[in-house]
């Protein structure tokens, strides 16, 4: 969390883009083990929400390509979180 912290404190041109990358496909390859270990599991949506998805809107296209990925992979999850 804290290179997540650290890119969101960061101004715009000063943005380490490679190490959010990075975080991104770290999140997306634990995405089975975050969605079952405790205190990951309950944390999940609000790191999704505040790391991941505003991504979706990057002027840099690999952070939108990766947060894809990791998107993806926790469809599911932010489905059920929208019916519940």
């Amino acid at each position: 969390m804290a290179y997540l912290n650290r890119y969101d404190e960061a101004p715009a041109d000063l943005k380490p883009y490679r190490q959010k990358d990075g975080a991104l496909l770290a999140i997306g390859t634990l995405c089975d083990k975050l969605k079952q270990t405790d205190p990951y599991k309950s944390e999940l949506e609000r790191m999704l929400v505040q790391h991941v998805f505003p991504e979706f809107s990057s002027r840099v296209g690999h952070l939108r390509a990766k947060v894809e990925y990791s998107g993806s992979l926790f469809y599911l999850l932010v489905f059920l979180l929208l019916i519940y």
